[in-house]
């Protein structure tokens, strides 16, 4: 079933009024639940290119991902017996050395808010509680893209052949 952008917004619409807290694709899939008269989350993204401008269109708040980091100040730190540069880690609460950190050119010192340590681990957890979601986001940008990636995909294969 084809669904217009007025269908969309106005399915949209509906859900919010029922999940009453801002809508998610995952809130949106569950309160759908397979019925064929609403679009599912893919016919809407791809008709207004994100979540958010479908969100926009329907005059719904937007999802707002915030990626600030709290500012705190370069640290002397003992590692190994020397004084070396290091800041405390937001997450752990532990001073490490700037090393100990993942290079971020916005953050302090040039690092992540984040100790490698924390970082890594919290990207494990979002990415096991939100893999529905980065996979559909994989297969969209694979539908946006399919030309251009077909084509680098099929130039690498022939320089490959060519060193071979």
């Amino acid at each position: 079933m084809k669904f217009s952008e007025e269908k969309c917004i106005k399915a949209l619409q509906i859900a919010q009024d029922c999940v009453q807290e801002n809508l998610s694709i995952s809130k949106y899939k569950e309160w759908r639940n397979g019925d064929k008269g609403y679009p599912n989350e893919m016919t809407i993204i791809l008709k207004f290119g994100t979540w958010n401008k479908a969100k926009k269109k329907a005059g719904l708040p937007l999802t707002v991902q915030w990626k600030g980091t709290t500012k705190k100040e370069i640290l002397n730190v003992v590692q190994n017996g020397e004084k070396v540069e290091g800041k405390k880690c937001v997450s752990c609460d532990q001073e490490k050395a700037l090393t100990d950190f993942h290079r971020l050119s916005k953050g302090v010192g040039g690092r992540n808010a984040k100790c490698k340590d924390c970082y890594n681990e919290y990207k494990r957890q979002h990415h096991h509680e939100n893999k529905e979601r980065m996979n559909l986001k994989s297969r969209m940008y694979y539908i946006q893209n399919k030309e251009r990636i077909i084509s680098r995909q099929k130039a690498y294969r022939e320089r490959k052949k060519e060193n071979s």
